[in-house]
């Protein structure tokens, strides 16, 4: 450019008068001093400007909203997320959950039907709910084998609740197959409990 010659049309020039046209306006309106001159209407911005400065405006207060709920909420939503399932008393029985008598029919029902693996659970099932019925060790939703094992370990007779926990863990994390021998020995350790 030329000496002498600005540019007066660019967005640059364009926001610097209106910024100077809103201060001269603001200096007015908070003054209690007349004008001598009118200064008229703000001058409009360019559309396309405008358009950003409103979209940018709608970001900042839509991500304050949004940070405000977060933290106002964020509790809630957090303790609604991790809440654990209402578990009935352990000390009444629940009609949802068969008793050691149910559970060792359930066992002789999977055995005449040649399904070892699945009698082999009832008969786990029944230990467990034995041991909860005869107030030995109370049942417990979260407690896993190995915490049965140390809470069985002062039972007597420890080896029969050992091959029972023993033979559960083999069915929910091994592949091994169950054979008829082996629910025979599961039989005679649940009648040997006391």
């Amino acid at each position: 450019m030329a000496n002498g010659s600005y540019a007066k049309d660019g967005l640059g020039w364009q926001i610097q008068q209106a910024q100077r046209r809103f201060s001269e306006w603001a200096e007015v309106q908070f003054t209690n001093a007349t004008p001598d001159v009118d200064p008229g209407p703000l001058p409009g911005l360019p559309s396309g400007v405008t358009d950003f400065l409103l979209i940018l405006f709608l970001v900042i207060v839509s991500g304050a909203l949004i940070w405000l709920l977060v933290k106002l909420f964020a509790p809630d939503i957090l303790e609604w997320i991790n809440r654990k399932p209402i578990v009935r008393p352990t000390s009444s029985p629940s009609r949802d959950t068969p008793s050691s008598a149910v559970w060792v029919k359930r066992s002789h029902q999977w055995q005449q039907q040649g399904n070892y693996r699945e009698a082999c659970r009832a008969l786990y099932m029944a230990m467990i709910e034995r041991l909860h019925e005869t107030q030995q060790v109370p049942r417990k939703l979260s407690r896993t084998d190995g915490e049965y094992r140390v809470c069985v370990s002062q039972l007597n007779p420890p080896q029969a609740y050992q091959l029972l926990i023993n033979v559960h863990e083999q069915l929910c994390f091994g592949d091994r197959d169950i054979s008829a021998d082996l629910l025979q020995r599961c039989q005679q350790a649940y009648q040997g409990l006391k």
